[in-house]
């Protein structure tokens, strides 16, 4: 049976419940309350068993609250990736793609993805992935509608024209 110590200079036990009672945040919450059964004397067994939760996790976050107590519990923000086109480029690229590509200096009839990808490395000089540049015309609530290729021996009366 592993016995592991809590820094118990953070918080008493009673603090610990009055911060799990105003707890909304179910990660933050299913941490207090290994903190609060290791508190109580509970073996590291007993609190894998009865909150589900693997030995490494209650190693890490054990750690976490020793150095910083409560705030120690609270997961940071995770940095995103800078997006690569400012808010003013991702406008005048929709008001680009909302127009015939002839008026951009192109020769083809209709915008796609791939041509809309080719746009926005040309344009702004800026290197994307394909899955980016979709990724681009998804927040801009751009979709390419394709129609649905036919057969041009079938049956105009079976189809409904």
């Amino acid at each position: 049976m592993k016995l592991i110590q809590i820094n118990p200079t953070w918080h008493s036990r009673t603090q610990l419940l009055e911060l799990k009672k105003k707890e909304k945040n179910p990660k933050v919450l299913l941490k207090l309350l290994m903190i609060i059964n290791f508190m109580e004397g509970k073996s590291l067994e007993d609190i894998q068993h009865s909150l589900n939760i693997d030995e490494n996790f209650i190693y890490r976050w054990k750690k976490r609250y020793n150095q910083a107590g409560y705030q120690g519990l609270i997961e940071k923000e995770h940095g995103h990736r800078q997006r690569k086109l400012t808010p003013s480029q991702e406008d005048e690229l929709k008001q680009d793609l909302l127009q015939n590509p002839s008026t951009c200096g192109y020769t083809f009839p209709k915008w796609n993805g791939i041509k809309a990808w080719n746009h926005i490395e040309r344009k702004f000089h800026v290197r994307l992935a394909k899955s980016a540049a979709y990724d681009y015309l998804n927040r801009l609530n751009l979709t390419f509608l394709v129609p649905r290729p036919h057969n041009p021996k079938g049956d105009e009366k079976k189809r409904g024209i």
